[in-house]
């Protein structure tokens, strides 16, 4: 999914999972991808506020990777 992402963006991917999720966290990092800050949101589920770790991963770190 990320290698088509990737066939017709330039731009940065976004991505982000709840701080404490650790396999999520797990994922994102070894896709490549690094922090970009943090952000609250709602969580319905939770009925609460969330913390959200925003992670991005460029193109050159893709391909890199890759």
């Amino acid at each position: 999914v990320v290698g088509e992402y990737f066939e017709d963006a330039d731009a940065p991917l976004e991505s982000g999972y709840v701080v404490g999720n650790e396999a999520s966290r797990n994922v994102l990092k070894k896709l490549g991808f690094i922090p970009s800050g943090f952000k609250k949101t709602p969580c319905l589920s939770r009925k609460a506020d969330v913390t959200i770790n925003r992670v991005i991963l460029s193109r050159e770190t893709w391909e890199n990777d890759a």
